[in-house]
């Protein structure tokens, strides 16, 4: 299973890393698709795949856990509480 390593402060300048054989970006028109998919993992507990299409065309998909995933979006709005409050 894909491991999810969640930061709220970057160790490094986000971006490619040096040892990245390859770097593509999305598209502009890219959109991220998250889909849930129910038995998704070997446990029988739902996993969530993202896709995102990049600028040449080729597909990047990743799976996580659903468990995982909500945990990260958890833990996001634990660090900022009023993410969802009017400017």
């Amino acid at each position: 299973m894909i491991a999810l390593d969640l930061r709220f402060e970057p160790p490094e300048p986000v971006g490619p890393r040096a040892d990245d054989d390859v770097v593509r970006h999305a598209s502009e028109q890219s959109m991220i698709e998250v889909v849930t998919l129910a038995g998704g993992m070997t446990s029988g507990l739902p996993s969530v795949a993202i896709r995102l299409t990049l600028e040449d065309g080729s597909t990047a998909i990743a799976q996580t856990s659903a468990r995982l995933f909500v945990t990260a979006a958890q833990a996001i709005l634990a660090r900022y509480p009023h993410l969802f409050d009017e400017p």
